[in-house]
């Protein structure tokens, strides 16, 4: 387990992954770590702020449903258009 998906883990509600797993038939619930959005949004910010930011942006795929999560609301951080754009074709 990586430094960062021990951080996500720390935010995990177990419930909520249960939901989502319900909201998505055919993606097994060990797929979600179960992080609300509003945590995960607060997350990104101070995340992206971080050295390790860009480095989890060029590792995919990613093994976590709330990785992908992240790795979407960190993209919708960038200001720059042709930096998101060269992010989402990744």
């Amino acid at each position: 387990m990586t430094l960062l998906q021990e951080r996500l883990f720390a935010m995990q509600d177990k419930q909520y992954a249960a939901f989502q797993a319900k909201l998505t038939p055919g993606v097994p619930v060990e797929s979600f770590i179960g992080i609300r959005v509003p945590v995960l949004r607060k997350f990104a910010k101070e995340f992206t702020k971080e050295t390790e930011c860009e480095e989890f942006l060029q590792q995919l795929p990613h093994e976590y449903y709330d990785e992908n999560m992240l790795h979407g609301l960190l993209i919708s951080e960038v200001k720059d258009y042709e930096e998101c754009i060269r992010l989402t074709d990744s």
